[in-house]
């Protein structure tokens, strides 16, 4: 379900993730050597310029093949956005699949609010489904 705190928790997760999305190391890329390609692409554009097919890809595949667990961290609300705002996209995920990601990227360490606001969203993700 939409709620006027969905834009409020996605905002917190924006402000608090990290600065870096953790695809490269200066001119290392780290991503395997299948992926080389595409996260070139992605660093050539630019993060803010990415494809919902590209945030989807990086999201799904953080620190198994792409990039580290700052990488989820990193596009975690621009996942989110899809979810909650691009259904045409035609990707909706189960919850409990961004539940078991957070327990493998490192949740607990993440600020405070940043795993409120993450929970939060995780709810009303689930919410979301259940109207469908």
């Amino acid at each position: 379900m939409l709620t006027a705190d969905t834009e409020k928790n996605l905002a917190t997760l924006i402000e608090n993730r990290p600065a870096d999305p953790g695809l490269w190391d200066g001119d290392k890329l780290i991503c395997s050597p299948e992926n080389m390609d595409r996260i070139a692409e992605i660093r050539k554009i630019g993060v803010d310029n990415i494809s919902d097919a590209d945030v989807v890809f990086l999201f799904t595949s953080a620190a198994s093949t792409v990039g580290t667990d700052q990488t989820f961290h990193y596009f975690l609300p621009e996942f989110f956005r899809l979810i909650f705002f691009k259904r045409e996209f035609g990707y909706s995920t189960d919850v409990a699949d961004i539940f078991g990601r957070l327990d493998n990227h490192n949740f607990e360490n993440w600020p405070l609010v940043s795993q409120r606001a993450a929970l939060k969203l995780c709810q009303g993700g689930a919410e979301l489904e259940q109207e469908e």
